[in-house]
């Protein structure tokens, strides 16, 4: 009996023992259960929390890509208005990466306007890259514009006849050569009204006619005779619009020149009430010229002798609505700049450069019989441009509200 109740104590003390150590082996599992629970959710939260970082950090990167877009398209729009824009162009370095594309549009209702549309990415241009982020930005900016972009150009009429008409060449690249002329001798109006631009006789123009905007070119262009024209004749999409030009410089008063008197002109500006040139007298510049006449201007004598016969060596600008008249028997290097002005040229002068005028007439008066020449220099299209380094000019500016993300491969 002994025996037997010291069998059963020893029983019951081992599943004492047996049932303890069960109990802490669950409590380990438990406990190690929740410790990784608490541990996956803090490594997923801490991931997050660096996706997001990421993604910040990129929306930033992509917005400054697209900025160097932007700035890309202006320098590419200040030598090249037929630029349309890039894929995507990567830009990573060690410590960045990202990229742009640019596209770039003309409205319809301004062909001197350009939209940009320039969108940056980072890293990359993938989508399922980790934190991907794009930002986009518009650009609305107005191309620089020369003041002298045609051969001849009238904000009312324009008319040739005789001989003569207008052909092209390029004094940076040497004079005139009569035998290869070149065909970029455009001319044009800012009027829709008909036959205000007349073309009579053997008139030939080696270009391209614009006319007003929304006007038909076949009644605005009046061709007579055996005229003919080489390029296109079609309507602007916007107004040239130009405008007088102004200086602060003190006028030197009324320039006049007769007999055989040879008045030099020292290189940079002057401003004149009048400027006249009769029997055999001469204006030489000495240099580079720009010159501003508030009244009337009379090239006759003997003319004007520009520096190294460069066009871009005498520019002519009328501040009024005076008329300016040439003349003389010398043919003349320059520019002429006179929005407001009746231009008109006798004899058979020819002119090197570039006339803007209100009223174009290449015989001078009605009455008068002659014939005229414009070669239009094309080193004139960078002079007297919208702003001082050609590039265009911002309007508005405006970073997409939107952007878009993808979360990628952890």
């Amino acid at each position: 009996m002994k025996n037997l109740i010291q069998n059963l104590k020893k029983i019951i003390s081992t599943k004492k023992h047996q049932d303890s150590k069960g109990f802490l082996l669950v409590t380990a599992c438990l406990m190690l259960a929740a410790t990784s629970t608490i541990s996956m959710a803090m490594f997923a939260r801490s991931n997050a929390f660096i996706q997001a970082t990421e993604r910040s950090q990129n929306k930033i990167i992509a917005f400054h890509m697209a900025e160097a877009g932007v700035d890309m398209a202006l320098k590419q729009l200040t030598t090249n208005s037929s630029y349309t824009g890039v894929s995507y162009t990567s830009l990573n370095t060690s410590t960045t990466q990202g990229g742009y594309k640019i596209a770039i549009t003309t409205p319809d209702d301004n062909s001197n306007v350009r939209i940009i549309q320039a969108t940056g990415y980072s890293p990359s241009y993938t989508t399922s890259d980790r934190a991907y982020q794009s930002r986009s930005v518009t650009s609305y900016v107005k191309l620089a514009t020369s003041n002298f972009d045609f051969g001849a150009f009238a904000v009312d009429k324009l008319k040739f006849k005789g001989a003569g008409g207008v052909d092209s060449y390029n004094s940076d690249d040497g004079a005139y050569n009569p035998a290869n002329p070149g065909s970029n001798g455009d001319i044009g109006t800012d009027s829709g009204d008909d036959d205000h631009i007349k073309l009579q006789d053997s008139t030939k123009i080696k270009g391209n006619i614009t006319v007003g905007v929304g006007s038909d070119p076949g009644d605005v262009v009046q061709i007579t005779g055996t005229a003919t024209v080489s390029g296109t004749k079609s309507a602007a999409t916007s107004a040239r619009s130009y405008e007088s030009k102004t200086t602060t410089a003190t006028s030197e008063g009324d320039l006049k020149i007769k007999k055989t008197t040879t008045y030099y002109l020292t290189p940079g500006t002057h401003r004149f009430d009048s400027i006249k040139i009769e029997d055999t007298g001469v204006l030489s510049a000495l240099g580079a010229v720009t010159i501003y006449v508030d009244g009337k201007v009379e090239i006759g004598g003997n003319g004007v002798q520009t520096l190294n016969n460069k066009p871009t060596n005498f520019l002519l600008y009328a501040t009024g609505d005076k008329d300016i008249k040439f003349k003389g028997s010398s043919d003349f290097y320059g520019a002429v700049f006179a929005p407001e002005s009746k231009v008109g040229v006798k004899k058979n002068i020819a002119i090197y450069g570039a006339i803007i005028a209100k009223v174009f007439k290449d015989n001078g008066d009605e009455d008068d019989d002659g014939e005229g020449s414009i070669h239009f220099d094309e080193a004139l299209k960078t002079v007297g441009i919208s702003n001082t380094n050609g590039a265009p000019t911002q309007l508005a500016y405006n970073e997409n509200a939107t952007s878009s993300w993808g979360t990628g491969s952890a």
